[in-house]
């Protein structure tokens, strides 16, 4: 190996001779180059020049054939030992290095194969997410439904309440004259009592008036059955019902569905009777 000295600070040329050194510092020059004001260029420090020392080295060249191991004056045999022990530390080095190299290989297999089990995770982890998303969307929708069905409900019951508080009245007021429940049901309001109110009322009427009315006509149907005349008695309960639903006074139910039917049947029957009760006392008049 080749030693270089190192250069002066001053001149930049190789320190090999002639050198100086200050005492406080020890910094080494060349002693033609002398210290520039007295103070040593590397590190600034002021010496005076008698504190400057003088430095006498030489330098030793290396030897041209240099050996380091000291192999030179060794036996063949050695030599040869120390071969075979570098051939066999290569060959293991070599083994050593397979099998490394080996290893990498597998843990580089394990390393791709945990890869794509962590994608595989992931993508499980986003349809999840997304059933989770999709369930809790179809929770919101349940609960609004919920909500609207509870408020349906409960508006159900209070017209379910009102309308067998309506049925109880009516029910009071079908045993009155009409112009009673009228004023059972106003006063059971508070105020003016509704149109569906006086609508079931008087239908609550009519059929009252239509049960009154059919009585008779059964006993005369089968007073016509029993004598074998079925198309008389069936034309002749026609008859009945319709002068039953056309009579009263004024007509008051000729706009009912009732009075409706009634013209109707008489039409079909071509027996149209005025508006006049008709008897129900004998089969003579079919």
């Amino acid at each position: 190996m080749v030693q270089v000295p190192p250069d002066c600070p001053i001149c930049c040329e190789p320190l090999t001779a002639d050198l100086v050194a200050p005492s406080k510092c020890g910094h080494i020059y060349h002693q033609k180059c002398g210290i520039p004001g007295r103070r040593c260029p590397m590190c600034r420090t002021s010496c005076r020049a008698s504190e400057v020392v003088g430095l006498q080295f030489e330098l030793t060249q290396p030897s041209a054939n240099p050996d380091p191991d000291g192999t030179e004056n060794e036996s063949p045999s050695v030599l040869q030992t120390r071969l075979s022990m570098a051939k066999e530390n290569l060959n293991a080095l070599m083994r050593a290095d397979a099998e490394r190299t080996r290893e990498f290989i597998e843990l580089k297999d394990r390393v791709e194969s945990l890869q794509r089990e962590v994608g595989s995770h992931l993508l499980r982890a986003s349809q999840a997410e997304a059933r989770v998303s999709d369930f809790r969307s179809r929770l919101i929708r349940a609960h609004a439904c919920r909500e609207r069905l509870t408020t349906e409900l409960q508006q159900m019951k209070k017209e379910l309440v009102l309308q067998n508080t309506r049925r109880h009245y009516l029910a009071e007021a079908a045993t009155m004259s009409e112009a009673r429940a009228l004023e059972f049901l106003q006063e059971k309001s508070g105020e003016d009592i509704s149109s569906a109110l006086r609508l079931q009322h008087s239908v609550i009427c009519e059929l009252q008036r239509g049960t009154l009315i059919i009585k008779p006509v059964k006993v005369s149907i089968g007073l016509l059955l029993l004598g074998g005349q079925e198309t008389e008695a069936r034309a002749w309960s026609d008859r009945q019902l319709c002068c039953g639903y056309k009579s009263g006074s004024d007509g008051e139910r000729k706009g009912s569905p009732s009075y409706k039917t009634a013209e109707t049947v008489c039409s079909r029957s071509n027996h149209f009777v005025p508006q006049t009760r008709c008897p129900a006392s004998s089969p003579s008049h079919a």
